[in-house]
């Protein structure tokens, strides 16, 4: 295993320059890397049709494949994550957008009339209403029960895209790493008016800059099972969730549940990748592989998670070198990690999983190094990295 030196490569593992892309900049979304790293890799690493994302997220991979003219395909646990990656890569023509249009325009002229919605919106964390000014969440939820009684489908999640991305900008709450804060003193904007800003905003990205190729294939699902045939993928690029303790169920959880009332969030959580503890999940960590592994590289008593994330991550790995076709690529952005004043090289160990246990060559590509100050210790570096993986 190499470990290159890429830090050309840093910032585009973020989601910076993707904040003014149209289209791709649709839902914002930190966590995401940039359209331009899924453009070098799928050229650096001659990656062909179809690529795959098992972590699909807000569907960076898939449209820009679609851009470069690849027929992509992705999974991903969370049905926000799927509904706004189908949205962002479908195409669109000029009798759906001006349908579009219509029913926005009915909606607004709706929303002078001011009536009392029926919608009940539950949030996990809190009440909705904490987080709104009372005259944005009537319009919010007015909008989301007009929503829900279009019948044409791609019609409808355009809508819900819309209304679910000003969430962030309408409200009070702030996403500070894995929490949400209530601050009644960030200024919130008008929802009827940043909706309609919105509606205007991607019809006209659509018109401008969307590309007509074949839709990607994105579905919900678990990227520890992937539902594809072996040896069926001419490319994999994706950032698995990062081992940070952060409930992302939970930060996207406001989007969710608008999105989605009924969503079971215990069982989204049982199909992602563990990457954090909930205050129920205690047990002893297995003497088995992945506890070797950790022993070697952090030493006795690894952190509790990150046995849970490792081993998850294993059946990930498993997985993706399974549906890859021979001398096909694998790219993983992976971020390292501080947990209980031990430093964890998640490349590193991902990488030696991937060599040990699927016999793929590996190699880590570094974009960037942050430092984290930890008591006793001082500073500790903390790699942001691509794993390149081939069969």
């Amino acid at each position: 295993m190499k470990i290159i030196k890429r830090y050309e490569l840093g910032r585009l593992m973020t989601f910076q320059p993707d904040k003014t892309r149209p289209i791709f900049n649709w839902m914002h979304y930190k966590e995401a890397f940039s359209s331009r790293l899924v453009e070098v890799l799928i050229n650096e690493l001659n990656m062909h049709a179809p690529v795959f994302d098992p972590f699909v997220g807000v569907g960076t991979v898939p449209l820009e494949c679609k851009y470069n003219g690849l027929f992509s395909m992705g999974t991903d646990a969370s049905p926000l994550a799927v509904l706004t990656s189908r949205v962002k890569c479908r195409n669109y023509d000029d009798k759906e957008l001006k349908e579009i249009a219509s029913e926005s325009a009915r909606i607004i002229e709706m929303l002078k009339r001011r009536k009392e919605p029926a919608f009940e919106w539950k949030f996990e964390l809190f009440p909705p209403h904490r987080a709104f000014p009372q005259r944005n969440l009537q319009v919010i939820k007015i909008i989301r029960e007009y929503i829900s009684k279009i019948e044409n489908e791609k019609i409808k999640e355009f809508l819900l895209v819309a209304l679910i991305s000003i969430l962030p900008l309408s409200s009070y709450v702030m996403k500070d790493g894995g929490v949400l804060k209530i601050m009644k003193n960030k200024r919130a904007g008008d929802a009827k008016h940043l909706f309609k800003r919105k509606i205007k905003k991607m019809v006209s990205d659509v018109k401008t800059y969307g590309v007509v190729y074949d839709e990607p294939n994105i579905q919900l699902g678990s990227a520890k099972c992937i539902n594809a045939e072996d040896s069926s993928m001419g490319g994999i690029i994706t950032s698995p969730p990062y081992l940070n303790n952060v409930d992302y169920i939970k930060v996207y959880g406001l989007e969710l549940s608008l999105a989605y009332p009924n969503a079971n969030c215990n069982e989204i959580r049982k199909n992602m990748v563990k990457s954090f503890i909930g205050k129920n999940d205690v047990g002893d960590i297995e003497n088995d592989y992945v506890y070797n592994k950790l022993l070697e590289h952090v030493g006795r008593n690894p952190p509790l998670i990150a046995h849970a994330y490792f081993t998850d991550m294993l059946e990930v790995i498993k997985e993706c070198s399974r549906v890859l076709r021979e001398g096909a690529m694998c790219a993983m952005i992976v971020g390292n990690s501080v947990m209980e004043r031990a430093n964890i090289e998640c490349d590193v160990i991902l990488s030696e999983m991937a060599e040990e246990i699927c016999e793929l060559k590996s190699s880590i590509w570094v974009g960037s190094v942050r430092y984290a100050d930890v008591p006793v210790k001082g500073k500790l570096p903390m790699r942001e990295s691509c794993i390149i993986m081939k069969k």
